[in-house]
């Protein structure tokens, strides 16, 4: 079970389980990316969690991110931008603050 989500990469809504997000002011909005791939990556603005979606099939896969820098922060991520074809540019959605995410390790550590 799950939250219909419209992702903007895909043009279309999919049920995401485990999906959440604030809306502005509160955070900046979620965002998409396409990977390389051709599959699609949703985040949440509130939590660091990252949602990988196969437009063919329709799959979902849901990516935890481990914070390695500040563990206990709640943060999510903005503003996505592939770097290679493991890894991610990100923003926090909460303050901006620059990220790298590791989709291979599944962390992510700032940007310094």
């Amino acid at each position: 079970m799950g939250i219909e989500v419209f992702i903007p990469c895909l043009g279309k809504a999919v049920v995401l389980a485990g999906w959440v997000a604030a809306h502005p002011p509160h955070a900046a909005p979620p965002a998409c990316v396409v990977e390389p791939r051709g599959t699609v990556l949703m985040s949440s603005n509130i939590v660091p969690d990252l949602w990988r979606i196969d437009p063919a099939t329709g799959a979902v896969e849901h990516l935890p991110i481990r914070l390695v820098d500040h563990p206990n922060r709640e943060i999510g991520f903005t503003q996505l931008e592939m770097v290679n074809p493991r890894g991610l540019a990100a923003k926090s959605a909460i303050d901006g603050t620059d990220w790298r995410i590791d989709l291979r390790t599944r962390t992510a550590t700032t940007r310094k």
